[in-house]
């Protein structure tokens, strides 16, 4: 059975949630993304205050997905691996642009997108098949990943490094 979160309030942590990292989102602008732990699980929260123009009201829009902790390694070889390599050294077919597994219970995705940090920017989505969206209950919960979040504000250093820790059980 899938243990169920709520969604997180980064400023008043339920017990036995664990502070990993926070970023600024470097495509979308204002958007603060954060990692933490809980029971084995990964969950990484996003949030943006958006005002409107007419009313001038904010309103914080919140979302996040959660992953099985091992996942993360899966995340950096799924990217690395079959992504970047060809088919003979692991890598998709040419004509492939998604690749799915079963990790713990969860069923995870991570496909190539063009537009996933904003139009034309390209990158990864990882999807969580298992668990339903927070925002909304028709969709399913979902993480972008653009280029340059991942290679150059050290994203994937950071899932590196998550990672190894993961490993070493040291989370």
């Amino acid at each position: 059975m899938i243990e169920k979160f709520n969604l997180i309030d980064p400023d008043n942590l339920a017990p036995g949630t664990k502070f990993l990292q926070r970023f600024d989102h470097p495509t979308f602008k204002g958007k603060e993304v954060y990692f933490f732990v809980m029971d084995q699980h990964i969950i990484i929260y996003s949030q943006k205050r958006v005002t409107r123009k007419i009313s001038g009201i904010t309103k914080l829009i919140a979302n996040q997905i959660e992953i099985p902790a091992p996942a993360i390694q899966w995340i950096v070889d799924t990217i690395e691996i079959k992504f970047f390599k060809p088919p003979a050294q692991g890598g998709l077919p040419v004509d492939k642009f998604h690749h799915c597994e079963t990790i713990e219970g969860e069923e995870l995705c991570i496909n190539r997108s063009v537009s996933s940090g904003g139009e034309g920017i390209g990158g990864y989505r990882l999807v969580n098949l298992s668990r339903r969206s927070y925002i909304s209950e028709t969709d399913i919960q979902e993480f972008a990943m653009p280029d340059p979040f991942l290679f150059n504000y050290g994203l994937i250093d950071f899932l590196k490094d998550l990672s190894a820790i993961i490993s070493r059980d040291e989370i």
